[in-house]
This record gives C-alpha cells, sequence and structure tokens, in this order.
C-alpha cells in the first residue's frame, strides 16, 4: 500500500512537472518570437546605410580614397553608430570582416595609386556576399517559424 502512495505521489509530481515544462517552452517561443521582430526591424532599420556604403566598392571608378573612406565608414557601421555587429548574424559579420580586411589591404596596382584590377574584383565579390548573406539575415527571419 505504501509503495502504491508513492507511485501515486511520483505520478503528480511527473504530471506537474510536465505541465510547467510545457508552460516553459511556451514562455520560451514567445520570448523567441520577439526576440526576432525586435531583431528583424532593427535589421531592416540598419541595413539599408550598410548596403549604401558598400554600394560602389569594388568599382574601378571609385578611387583608391573613396575605397579607404568607405572602410571607416563600415567599422563606424559596425562599432558607434548602429552596434551592427549586434544584429549580423555570425555567417553575415564573417562577411562583413572579409570585406573590410580586403579594403584595409594594400594591393597597389601596377601605378601605386590604388587597388590593381585583381583586388577590385575581389573586394566586388567580398561586397556581393556580404550583401547576399544580409538577404539572408532577413528572409531567415520572415520565414522561420514564430
Amino acid at each position: 500500500m505504501l509503495y502504491l502512495m508513492k507511485f501515486q505521489v511520483l505520478t503528480r509530481k511527473i504530471k506537474d512537472f510536465k505541465h510547467k515544462e510545457k508552460e516553459l517552452n511556451q514562455k520560451y517561443d514567445e520570448i523567441k518570437s520577439k526576440y526576432l521582430d525586435v531583431l528583424l526591424q532593427k535589421r531592416l532599420q540598419t541595413y539599408p546605410e550598410l548596403i549604401k556604403i558598400t554600394q560602389e566598392l569594388g568599382k574601378p571608378k571609385l578611387s583608391y580614397e573613396e575605397h579607404k573612406e568607405a572602410s571607416k565608414a563600415l567599422k563606424k557601421w559596425v562599432i558607434a553608430e548602429h552596434g551592427g555587429f549586434l544584429v549580423l548574424s555570425k555567417e553575415t559579420l564573417n562577411e562583413f570582416n572579409k570585406l573590410k580586411d580586403l579594403l584595409l589591404k594594400n594591393a597597389n596596382s601596377k601605378d601605386g595609386k590604388g587597388y590593381s584590377d585583381e583586388h577590385l574584383r575581389k573586394i566586388r565579390i567580398a561586397r556581393n556576399s556580404l550583401r547576399g548573406s544580409m538577404t539572408d539575415d532577413i528572409s531567415i527571419i520572415t520565414k522561420s517559424d514564430k
């Protein structure tokens, strides 16, 4: 009889635990959904400026000095103005850093006054990869199961 009572008590505790677990999972899902909404809004607010900064990068018509200015604008964007590093996904941050590193690298052309054509091509590829990753950041959230 004692074992039966203990069994019933344990069964009741297990049911209570499962109920509490279900409540916690629901709260977790609510918090996650709110977080993703805020993150999406922040990305929609901040990504357009990053797109504007990167618009002309890697194009031959942009001077070496203009590329350097864009590099400074990227640094300012990611650190100071928008806390961009907080809204970039891990993948997008990696792409961001690749582009930033290419802009900082002094890959002079033959005349010594700027980037070589090959280096400009690498900058364009990195720019496009960054922008593609930013698009993925937004579309992943909008398609996620909230």
